[in-house]
């Protein structure tokens, strides 16, 4: 099976963030300011209450969004995100981070919130990163599309790194600024209800600016796709 092609998602030329807000206090705030200083695409704000953010005109929906875009960031809770993304008119979005948590990683409600996510996200012809996720750096365009408050550093034969453990992947990030370790690329694929693991080491191995994978790897629901796509990427260049 030929991986997808996450170059829209690693180098997006349009982003709307799901959940923006004016304030600085929230977290919607404080990632759309990171995108608004940095971000040299179209920036859409998606506020109901919030006419403007950050000098940008706001939009109330997903719905509303003036043209289609690369990525859809989204901050919003559980339930808030589900039901926008069932509203999704088909091929309004191409990825979706979804970075708020209390989807399949929690009893009860969580599975079933989870399906809906990934049933509606079908229907928009739209793939998913995540749920419960940190989101993804680009360090060769200064892209940080995450809740990580320090971008670390771009440069050629960077670190490109794919895991599944959010804490572990804030925590290299953070020293990789703290340090000046090139990180070229990084996606925390969270829960995995749509993009993988092997999906993003298929991206990084033919990354010009990789010169080295790092994965942290905690459980593998398609071990023949992973086996294959790891012993490519390893033709490469090399995997840690």
């Amino acid at each position: 099976m030929t991986p997808p092609d996450l170059s829209r998602l690693f180098s997006p030329r349009s982003i709307a963030v799901l959940g923006a807000s004016a304030s600085l206090d929230k977290l919607g705030g404080q990632v759309f300011a990171r995108l608004a200083a940095s971000f040299s695409g179209d920036l859409i704000p998606i506020n109901p209450g919030e006419s403007e953010i950050a000098g940008r005109a706001s939009v109330p929906s997903v719905e509303a969004l003036p043209h289609p875009v690369d990525l859809l960031i989204a901050l919003a809770p559980g339930e808030r995100l589900v039901e926008a993304i069932e509203r999704c008119p088909e091929g309004r979005v191409d990825f979706l981070l979804a970075i708020p948590s209390g989807f399949g990683e929690v009893p009860h409600e969580g599975p079933d919130l989870q399906l809906r996510l990934a049933a509606a996200a079908r229907r928009a012809g739209l793939r998913v990163v995540g749920p419960n996720c940190v989101g993804l750096l680009n360090g060769t365009i200064g892209l940080n599309a995450s809740i990580i408050p320090l971008m670390p550093p771009g440069g050629a034969a960077g670190l490109g790194v794919a895991t599944q453990s959010g804490g572990f992947g804030m925590a290299l990030a953070m020293y990789a600024a703290d340090s000046g370790m090139a990180v070229s690329g990084f996606c925390d694929v969270g829960n995995t209800v749509d993009v993988s693991l092997a999906d993003c080491l298929a991206h990084l191995a033919g990354d010009a600016a990789t010169g080295v994978i790092g994965l942290y790897v905690e459980s593998v629901r398609d071990l023949p796709s992973f086996t294959r796509t790891l012993s490519a990427a390893i033709q490469a260049k090399p995997v840690v």
